[in-house]
């Protein structure tokens, strides 16, 4: 049997760029328990790292926008390839947003 996993890292973070324009110059990082779980590449090259406080992240730059995580928007979005996945097999899971790990995953069998 062949199987796919598809495992979006990045989830957290896409879900509020997705109305952006790619080469959007908007720093943004996700926060979850006070703690960055995503940043883009802007925030990331004003210094914002995974796992930095968010206040940590505002005492560097007042240019990082900072959202809460927001799962719902995940399991949507989640929900929503799943339904893309179930062109191509009949036999799709998904794995919902883990807290602990920052990602979401789509299995196809």
């Amino acid at each position: 049997m062949l199987w796919l996993c598809l495992h979006f890292h990045q989830l957290p973070l896409e879900v509020f760029t997705t109305a952006l324009p790619q080469d959007s110059p908007m720093a943004l990082a996700i926060v979850e328990k006070h703690r960055l779980c995503a940043v883009n590449a802007a925030a990331s090259a004003l210094g914002a790292r995974v796992g930095m406080s968010a206040g940590s992240v505002l005492a560097l730059s007042d240019a990082v926008k900072l959202r809460e995580r927001a799962p719902a928007l995940e399991a949507r979005a989640l929900e929503t390839l799943a339904d893309w996945a179930c062109h191509f097999s009949s036999q799709v899971s998904i794995w919902p947003p883990r807290s602990e790990e920052h990602t979401s995953e789509l299995q196809s069998h």
